[in-house]
């Protein structure tokens, strides 16, 4: 009993080392995004939030307001998705086998699709999806952002 104790013990020492170390990476996980004309740069930080705005050079001054809330709102959704990508990759290897984090994040796969069979079945519930569809265990497909304009980092 005393060795399987040792045993149960280190492989919980060694989880929650491993569980600490991904929070420490989700703590700096940041990024930023320029819109393609150069005028903008938006970070944002783990959970979205807008952490930096700067306007590169004057150009905005002459804009319209609703196009430079247009260039100021795209940006911001280029550096939201850049850390999305970087959650994932921090956050797939502990993810279930087979499970697209991407599915997750989008809404496609319920949070309940994460927990074993048998646990759901104790109170008579089903894996769905938020929408009510079967979950999509896709695997994980990267999306370069290549040639669309933006810059991420």
């Amino acid at each position: 009993m005393g060795e399987a104790f040792e045993e149960i013990f280190a492989e919980y020492r060694r989880s929650r080392e491993q569980f600490q170390e991904m929070q420490a990476k989700l703590r700096k996980v940041k990024a930023s995004a320029t819109s393609p004309n150069g005028m903008v740069t938006v970070t944002v930080g783990q959970q979205g939030e807008i952490t930096d705005l700067a306007f590169n050079n004057r150009r905005y001054r002459d804009m319209h307001p609703k196009e430079l809330g247009a260039a100021v709102l795209n940006t911001v959704g280029e550096a939201r998705k850049a850390v999305t990508a970087q959650l994932q990759e921090i956050l797939e290897p502990n993810a279930p086998a087979g499970m697209s984090l991407n599915d997750v994040f989008s809404g496609e796969v319920g949070l309940d699709a994460m927990l074993p069979a048998d646990l759901l079945s104790l109170d008579g519930s089903s894996r769905s999806s938020p929408a009510g569809k079967s979950p999509s265990h896709r695997s994980r497909e990267a999306h370069p952002a290549d040639d669309d304009g933006w810059s991420r980092r």
